[in-house]
């Protein structure tokens, strides 16, 4: 007999420039199965490509949105507009749907994506930098356990690179709007392109010390993302 439950989830990130979905099927002890990852935008049009990507998508998988058990999405940091729109179209799908909205840090997803690709984790600490403004940007600062595991310490925003000093190994995860260059060199830090994808969501869930899970309506409501300042794409 096939255990298996085969939810499909269905994944949202608009806190960038890049505005991007992913549709799992998830399988019993949390397995996943990517049955498509697509680009909504690059372009800061994201409210206006959300819906008809998602119609697109749906089809394309042959589903339909009455499939969905389950909606993920960050609750920041990023774009104030973009957390705001993927936020409030899920929440609208939710209701029709009565299922659930997952959230996670998008700063702990691009974590765990990191360490899940190492054989073993050689530095002391993991610092995740996610654009904000010109001028500002936040930090999600993780320590790195004896056992490989991470354990998130702080949330916080910078305007300059003073906090990355220190003696210790570090790994310092960027997106795609921080300049690698602006960075100090230092031999004892290793710096990493990763932005967040939908993707990512998804695969993290199982592991993410910052998963929310709403169901009611009452909690709806109240469910609001962290901005960090963040003013635009």
């Amino acid at each position: 007999m096939n255990n298996d439950f085969n939810e499909i989830w269905l994944s949202l990130d608009m806190s960038s420039s890049q505005g991007t979905l992913a549709i799992h099927r998830s399988r019993a002890s949390m397995a996943l199965d990517l049955i498509l990852f697509k680009v909504i935008t690059e372009t800061g049009d994201h409210s206006e490509r959300f819906i008809p990507q998602l119609e697109i998508s749906l089809k394309e998988c042959g589903l339909s949105i009455g499939n969905i058990s389950r909606f993920i999405t960050t609750s920041g940091p990023g774009s104030f507009t973009g957390l705001r729109i993927a936020l409030a179209s899920l929440k609208a799908l939710a209701y029709v749907k009565r299922v659930p909205i997952e959230m996670l840090s998008g700063s702990e997803a691009r974590a765990l994506k990191w360490a899940s690709k190492q054989s073993q984790i050689l530095c002391d600490e993991l610092q995740v930098l996610t654009h904000i403004t010109a001028d500002r940007f936040a930090s999600a600062h993780f320590k790195v356990n004896t056992d490989s595991s991470l354990q998130l310490i702080a949330e916080t925003t910078h305007s300059d690179w003073t906090f990355l000093s220190g003696n210790r190994s570090l790994v310092v995860l960027l997106d795609e709007r921080i300049n690698l260059a602006a960075l100090p060199s230092d031999s004892s830090i290793i710096v990493i392109k990763q932005p967040l994808v939908a993707s990512d969501l998804a695969e993290a869930l199982g592991k993410a010390t910052t998963r929310k899970t709403v169901e009611s309506l009452s909690d709806w409501v109240q469910l609001v993302p962290n901005y960090f300042g963040s003013t635009r794409f």
